[in-house]
């Protein structure tokens, strides 16, 4: 895949949403608070955005369906529709109380868009899609009225309302969370799964749960907030979160065992390249209520999409007092650096005929992968009428992140050349000297040498006339050849002339006619030249003529 706006080939891939741990669709009833934990997981192990938003389309000119917020993305998940406080007035916000009834289409997202991502990076993501069947019944709400202070380890009694219409009490389970810091995040689970039934004896810890800022104005709210959350569904409840009114606190009940916890810890979810894995380190840990607490590790790697791409679950165990208390964190192994190319990389040449270069090897590194083989390959194409060798390197490590050199040479076509005034095609007369044979000289590149390739006879019409072809060739040892040839025109035009006095036209008596005489002729080629005779007699007025002829030949 290639980022076009860059011409960047893009090396990140799209995270994936688990769809199998998705339902179809879930059914609530109204005013009940519903939230999305989006199970996704990403190829290079980078952090994630989630987000979900209601995405009902409908015929122009038919009411808009729509009822629920779109939010903005957030690294928290899972993404929730609750009611939802102005942090200036401490005011409910509007149309954020779920009272819809219907059915709803929502799109879950995740993406792995980064906080300080380059320009050029380009986001991949994932979507599914579910409904939410929101029907008239009783609403999924904690009915117990809870006090405005507990102490530590006291027990509480919890209520909620439970349609049995909607949920199947024999198999509908829910977890009880706590939240230290007004329901931003639930840090303590109550209980992990019980019946959804509707009532549960929890047991606080003992801890102190104080009052904290809401909106930077006064006073300050009771932090306190517990959470009832239905189990492979979406609804969920909490105590009372209205800032007006506020959550609860815990006081630690300095009779029973301090709750052995961690007071300093690393961040529970970091990202690291594969050649930079944290080692497991205690000394980033604080713990209160013992003093003698001793720190070890497990490991669990879980596999990727790549040898350099997985994920570690480091769970660091604080154990004293008889007392334990875990803390996990994830650690994203990412391999996104490519190969680097050892040697000084060739550049761009142009050389002559004779002398290419042979391609040279190439080794190359990677910041995590120990073999990896650099690949040669080479292609030849046309340049403005010059061969070209395009010589390619290319090397890859075991998560595909890939380097690729090219070296462009250009060859120099081999140059060949006759020397000097070549022999010219010409017409002579048979008497005259046919020209010698003359040596040609060359030059050029590829150590060129030039032959004589003989004459040839054609055209031959007599011994003295005919033309005469001569050709010469230069070759190199680059596979050049060049040609020259010379037509020689040999004729034969003038005629044979007769020695002596010719004989002239005479009048004869009848009984003094004179026998006929032998002429001898001469020509400008031939030495020997055959004259014949012959006569013919005819009658031109009343007298007898006699016509004594000559002609000669070669």
């Amino acid at each position: 895949m290639t980022n076009f706006p860059y011409g960047k080939y893009i090396q990140n891939q799209p995270p994936t949403i688990n769809k199998t741990k998705i339902k179809t669709s879930y059914k609530i009833p109204k005013e009940t608070f519903f939230q999305f934990y989006i199970p996704a997981q990403d190829p290079e192990n980078k952090p994630l955005l989630y987000a979900a938003h209601q995405t009902d389309i409908r015929p122009e000119r038919q009411a808009s369906n729509a009822r629920f917020l779109t939010r903005k993305a957030t690294s928290s998940n899972p993404v929730t529709f609750q009611t939802e406080y102005s942090e200036k007035s401490r005011n409910e916000m509007a149309n954020t109380r779920p009272n819809a009834v219907g059915t709803f289409t929502f799109w879950l997202g995740v993406s792995d868009a980064q906080p300080q991502q380059t320009s050029d990076y380009i986001s991949q993501y994932d979507m599914a899609q579910t409904q939410v069947i929101i029907e008239e019944g009783t609403p999924f709400k904690i009915t117990s009225s809870m006090k405005n202070n507990y102490k530590g380890g006291e027990d509480v009694q919890l209520n909620w309302s439970v349609d049995s219409k909607i949920f199947d009490k024999k198999t509908s389970k829910v977890r009880i969370l706590l939240s230290d810091d007004f329901g931003k995040t639930f840090k303590y689970t109550l209980v992990a799964s019980t019946e959804n039934d509707g009532n549960h004896t929890v047991k606080l810890p003992n801890i102190s749960v104080n009052t904290i800022a809401f909106g930077g104005q006064k006073p300050d709210v009771s932090a306190g907030v517990i959470k009832i959350e239905e189990i492979d569904g979406i609804a969920y409840a909490l105590t009372t979160f209205d800032p007006k009114v506020g959550g609860f606190t815990i006081t630690r009940d300095p009779s029973l065992p301090e709750i052995l916890t961690f007071t300093k810890t690393p961040e529970a979810s970091i990202s690291v390249s594969c050649e930079a894995i944290p080692n497991a380190d205690d000394s980033q840990f604080e713990t209160s209520s013992c003093d003698l607490v001793n720190i070890t590790h497990t490991d669990t790697k879980i596999n990727g999409s790549c040898a350099n791409t997985y994920t570690i679950k480091r769970v660091y165990t604080a154990k004293g007092c008889d007392q334990s208390v875990n803390f996990e964190q994830t650690i994203f192994v990412r391999d996104d650096k490519a190969p680097a190319f050892k040697e000084p990389l060739p550049t761009d040449i142009s050389v002559k005929e004779n002398n290419i270069p042979t391609q040279v090897d190439l080794t190359a590194t990677d910041n995590c992968s120990e073999n990896i083989q650099v690949v040669k390959s080479q292609e030849e194409r046309q340049e403005n009428g010059n061969k070209v060798i395009i010589y390619k390197w290319e090397v890859s490590d075991e998560c595909g992140n890939k380097v690729a050199h090219e070296q462009k040479v250009t060859v120099i076509p081999s140059e060949i050349n006759f020397v000097g005034e070549l022999p010219k095609n010409l017409t002579i007369s048979c008497e005259k000297e046919i020209p010698s044979v003359p040596i040609l000289q060359v030059s050029g590149n590829c150590n060129p040498k030039a032959v004589y390739n003989g004459e040839t006879k054609s055209n031959e019409k007599c011994k003295n006339d005919y033309v005469l072809t001569r050709s010469w060739t230069a070759t190199n040892d680059c596979g050049k050849s060049i040609t020259h040839t010379q037509i020689i025109t040999i004729k034969d035009e003038v005629k044979p002339t007769f020695s002596g006095t010719l004989p002239t036209d005479i009048s004869v008596e009848e009984n003094k006619i004179p026998t006929q005489v032998d002429l001898t002729a001469t020509g400008n080629c031939s030495e020997d030249i055959q004259v014949t005779k012959s006569q013919e007699e005819r009658q031109e007025n009343g007298n007898k003529v006699i016509i004594y002829k000559m002609g000669s030949f070669r």
